[in-house]
């Protein structure tokens, strides 16, 4: 895992953009890697601080680590059952000639 401490994140009041007339509009949206979100969603499994926390220390929404979260866990999820899958079939089926092996 990289370290997630230097992501190099402003405080929340410097995202804060002013239009023309000094109204307050909202960041740009964000984009972040795979490795981040899955680091992001590691520290909330640890059970150390609350998702709130982490999202706060990260400047992120707590919707969004929630979000990050779920889909992990579904990935996850999908990865166990094709896991057990294959290995239900490779028990069951009987050895398959191997496809390099010519027969003429």
């Amino acid at each position: 895992m990289t370290d997630i401490g230097d992501q190099g994140l402003r405080s929340r009041k410097d995202d804060v953009h002013h239009g023309e007339h000094g109204e307050k509009k909202p960041r740009p949206r964000r984009s972040f890697t795979p490795e981040f979100k899955a680091e992001i969603v590691e520290l909330c499994r640890r059970g150390d601080r609350s998702v709130g926390q982490v999202a706060k220390d990260f400047d992120l929404t707590e919707t969004a680590v929630r979000d990050w979260e779920a889909n992990r866990s579904h990935s996850e999820e999908q990865t166990q059952q094709e896991r057990s899958a294959l290995a239900q079939r490779a028990g069951s089926e009987p050895d398959q000639p191997n496809c390099e092996a010519k027969t003429h």
